[in-house]
């Protein structure tokens, strides 16, 4: 049997029945071992603090020594790593959210839960509840200093505006390119007036889209007519990507412009354009289309690039290209398209050439820029997950509890109804409707721990743990329908693992399982031991997993499914990796779909 997770609870309470019955409450709980130290006055509560080491504080807020919120600001201070759920009664509720306003992460009605031993589950699990949250309180702050520590020392220029467009601060990188010294250099810049963002970007801009743009930094011109006071003298040349920053409600709060050089890249382009008049030696493609759109001239990069879009030298252009020939050809215009090639990215150049009645045709290989530009978009994104996953678990944490807590109590009065008071009929559909809010309130709590077990970094907690009674208890705690049949072969293994971590692994992986088969089907759970280590597969019968997602199917923020936010498996791989272990899958369209985790036997 896997060991009770431990749990040290300071207990500060001046009346000794009401402490004796959350002793009592907690004594009881199923998953976890509570050691309570009760502290009659806030003076012994806060001299056991100073003393000994606790994962949470349950607080009185009516002591002999101290008196309401002052009592809760005494604790806090001396504590404030310390998660605080609130003791207090339903005549002074208000008081208790008073509290929770002010920094506690939770409040008991001592009148409502020490009633009665039913309410066991919910107050424990309010504690648990109250403990995670304080440590994702914690993981965001270690978050966004990080994220500080990135965008200071990132190589990468960046200057952060505000909602109004000025500029607020700069990084290492950015002081460094344009030559400044502090951000007073460069106060009077702003985005919304400058003359060289386009009033099309700035519109972009205002509606909350990222733009990019090229920008020519003459330094010598910039300097001489006061534009800011820079300590360089030649041109650089730079691609901008200028992105909104939003804020909890949605509405833009500032933009994070980066600046990237490119005047290296800018020089070579027009090292090539040189070379490209010795045609046979340029290692990119470069060919010369008639305006009808035979082809004229192809060196050898171009024939090879032919190739891998099934054409030759001697056939006529591919028909996606005929249209950017003919209006280069037409307007005498210079136009850029880029083509997909045997997974390549190539940027094409049309160049009119005066006076002929061909287009000399540019290739480069923009594969490797493309790439950067995708896991850019991917930082973005994933910044604003970790930015906000602390947020929306402690925003949507305490109305899912309150949904949960009505719903025990409401299931709770009518199984304490006699069955001449209640309607046969009546009641089924009661609990019907009461399982069906209970598996919503369990999907909403599924993705609030994705966001924030994505956003924290991964400690596991090693224990011993039985791989049987683990698969079980996540079955148990997984509500499914009828039709799907769940198969089992699980030997007497245990491995040293963290509980809560595998449940939360295994979770996502039966429950994608589950919603891969909405017409029903079979899971089987299989699991063996070999070489030190445990193999666990989860094999479904659903509809498999789309080829297209596959190669990134761990990466955040990619889901196959209708709904869901994409971090399941991201979380799970980031939880297995950190046990030292690995997963894999195989899946086939309308085949179903086989994980496969294997784990160390010992940590």
């Amino acid at each position: 049997m896997a060991k009770k997770k431990q749990t040290n609870v300071l207990l500060v309470e001046d009346n000794p029945s009401d402490a004796r019955l959350v002793q009592d409450l907690l004594r009881d709980a199923q998953h976890e071992c509570f050691t309570v130290i009760v502290a009659p006055t806030l003076a012994k509560g806060l001299e056991q603090l100073s003393r000994d080491a606790f994962d949470v504080i349950l607080l009185d807020l009516g002591l002999p020594d101290s008196q309401g919120l002052n009592t809760f600001h005494a604790v806090h201070e001396h504590a404030p790593q310390l998660p605080i759920v609130v003791l207090t009664v339903s005549d002074d509720e208000e008081l208790g959210r008073k509290a929770v306003q002010e920094g506690a992460q939770r409040f008991l009605l001592k009148d409502v839960v020490l009633v009665s031993e039913s309410y066991a589950g919910i107050s424990t699990r309010m504690i648990r509840h109250a403990i995670e949250q304080k440590r994702a309180e914690a993981a965001f702050k270690a978050s966004e200093e990080q994220f500080r520590t990135l965008f200071n020392d990132s190589p990468v220029a960046q200057v952060r505006y505000d909602a109004d467009g000025r500029p607020v601060e700069a990084n290492k990188a950015a002081y460094t390119f344009l030559g400044i010294s502090s951000m007073a250099d460069i106060q009077d810049w702003t985005i919304f007036t400058s003359p060289r963002v386009s009033d099309f970007d700035k519109a972009q801009l205002r509606g909350g889209h990222s733009i990019r743009y090229e920008l020519c930094y003459d330094f010598a011109v910039l300097r001489e007519s006061n534009y800011f006071p820079t300590s360089h003298s030649s041109m650089r040349y730079a691609d901008i990507h200028t992105a909104p920053l939003f804020n909890a409600e949605g509405s833009v709060a500032g933009y994070l412009a980066q600046i990237i050089d490119i005047t290296d890249s800018k020089n070579a382009a027009e090292e090539r354009d040189s070379i490209a008049r010795f045609p046979e030696e340029n290692p990119d493609p470069v060919l010369r289309i008639g305006s009808t759109g035979q082809i004229l001239y192809a060196n050898a990069a171009a024939e090879a690039l032919l190739q891998a879009l099934d054409h030759r030298k001697d056939d006529a252009i591919p028909t996606e290209w005929m249209t950017s020939v003919d209006e280069t050809y037409r307007r005498r215009k210079l136009l850029t398209e880029d083509i997909l090639a045997a997974s390549r990215v190539f940027q094409m150049r049309f160049v009119p050439v005066p006076d002929e009645s061909y287009v000399n045709v540019y290739g480069m290989n923009i594969t490797a820029l493309k790439q950067a530009e995708e896991a850019l978009k991917d930082a973005q994104r994933l910044a604003g997950v970790g930015e906000t996953a602390a947020m929306i678990g402690h925003d949507l944490r305490n109305p899912l509890q309150v949904l949960q807590y009505i719903v025990d109590l409401q299931k709770l009065h009518l199984e304490r109804l006699s069955p001449d008071q209640r309607n046969s009929d009546e009641w089924k559909k009661q609990a019907q409707l009461f399982d069906k809010i209970c598996e919503q309130v369990f999907y909403m709590d599924k993705i609030v721990g994705d966001l924030q077990d994505y956003a924290r970094p991964i400690t596991p907690e090693y224990e011993a743990l039985s791989v049987g009674k683990l698969i079980n208890d996540v079955l148990e705690s997984i509500p499914h329908a009828e039709s799907v049949r769940i198969a089992t072969d699980i030997p007497d293994l245990q491995m040293m693992a963290d509980p809560h971590l595998m449940h939360r692994v295994f979770a996502n992986l039966i429950l994608n399982a589950l919603q891969a088969m909405p017409e029903g089907g079979t899971l089987t759970i299989i699991v063996s031991a070999f070489d030190h280590a445990v193999a666990i597969n989860v094999y479904d019968t659903g509809v498999g997993i789309p080829e297209e997602i596959k190669d990134k199917l761990f990466s955040p923020l990619i889901t196959g499914k209708a709904k869901g936010t994409g971090l399941g498996l991201a979380v799970v791989k980031r939880i297995v990796d950190a046990h030292g272990g690995t997963i894999a899958f195989e899946s086939k369209a309308g085949k179903g779909t086989t994980f496969t985790v294997r784990l160390p036997l010992s940590s």
